[in-house]
């Protein structure tokens, strides 16, 4: 059982990390959809990883690696509205 503050800092900090992945989504947006399909996998595979990683270890650092439904909804949620917000930086 997650204590209730930890489980409001997880959901935050989930919903912050979905906003900067939708960031780093849309600055590496000509990476990830290279005209070259050999070297677009390799691009998307390995951001996908990473972006992967580095979720699992903040949730590490919070909550001792516990990821609920919730966490990754949020972390859903803030993708989709920090995908809205930084669409402008694909151009």
């Amino acid at each position: 059982m997650i204590n209730l503050e930890i489980q409001i800092q997880s959901l935050l900090i989930s919903f912050v990390y979905g906003m900067f992945i939708a960031f780093l989504y849309n600055y590496h947006y000509k990476f990830i959809y290279y005209k070259k399909k050999w070297l677009r996998f390799p691009f998307s595979l390995v951001f996908c990883l990473d972006a992967t990683l580095l979720f699992f270890i903040l949730m590490l650092k919070i909550n001792y690696g516990l990821i609920h439904l919730y966490f990754i909804l949020s972390a859903i949620l803030g993708f989709i509205l920090g995908n809205l917000k930084t669409k402008s930086i694909r151009r």
